[in-house]
């Protein structure tokens, strides 16, 4: 194996060790370029979290009724990540609606305790991802949610594209808050053609193109939300927006249906 390869499939690793809880990812050889080098492999990990989660759905569907079955896909999701990007939702809903100011809302995002605001959002989200994926065709709904995680991380991108980091002291995200690499973007796209590929594979095109609109209105709606009172993004907002994106990539989905 060359090394060229080599290197690139531990920066998955490294990507698959940050985004999820999956056992056997501890000896990737972490180095900080290796890790901002990552970011191009988010959306491949997705694959991989919503490939379990589309086992799950399709083992589940085998008993019981759809809304079950996308009950235990999500819940998968989440056992898989650790609940990574819940939280960051959770943190952010908390700070922005709780928060007068942006130094406020900072200090709550940085609380580990969950407030009302995080509560509901989470309730909100996590229904409609278990409703809009149980509107779904069996066969779409899985497809669904392998390409609901990928897209879903793909948008962390546009944030690290197009804003600036909001903490002085550093953060969860500090370490990946650069504008991506020309490298970074080539190793995202290539992930997304054979996404669409793979769906075309299940669905029509004007469903693809229903599900990537959805997944870009939410994250960008969101991108907007933490913007207006933060000016920048921290390590939960990217959370947030991968729960946007993936939510959105539903909606427009079950909208197409």
């Amino acid at each position: 194996m060359n090394d060229k390869f080599s290197n690139q499939l531990l920066t998955f690793a490294t990507a698959l060790q940050f985004m999820t809880r999956l056992p056997g990812l501890s000896g990737t050889g972490w180095t900080a370029e290796r890790e901002r080098a990552s970011v191009g492999y988010y959306a491949a990990a997705g694959l991989i979290v919503g490939s379990i989660a589309a086992i799950a759905y399709w083992l589940a569907s085998q008993l019981f009724p759809s809304l079950l079955s996308s009950l235990l896909a999500v819940a998968a999701a989440i056992v898989v990540t650790g609940a990574l990007h819940e939280d960051g939702l959770a943190d952010v809903c908390d700070g922005v609606g709780g928060g007068q100011s942006r130094d406020k809302a900072l200090a709550i995002m940085k609380d580990s305790r969950i407030g009302a605001y995080g509560t509901l959002g989470l309730m909100v989200c996590l229904g409609a991802k278990v409703i809009a994926l149980s509107s779904l065709p069996g066969a779409i709904a899985v497809m669904a949610l392998v390409g609901g995680h990928a897209a879903s991380r793909a948008a962390i991108l546009g944030i690290l594209a197009t804003a600036d980091y909001a903490r002085s002291e550093g953060g969860a995200a500090s370490s990946v808050a650069e504008r991506p690499s020309s490298q970074v973007w080539a190793a995202t796209g290539l992930t997304l053609a054979l996404l669409i590929a793979a769906c075309l594979l299940i669905m029509p095109l004007g469903a693809i193109v229903y599900a990537f609109a959805g997944a870009g209105i939410l994250s960008l709606a969101m991108r907007q939300v933490f913007m207006r009172k933060l000016g920048g993004y921290t390590g939960d907002c990217l959370g947030a927006v991968q729960q946007a994106g993936e939510l959105g990539f539903y909606l427009g989905l079950a909208a197409w249906v």
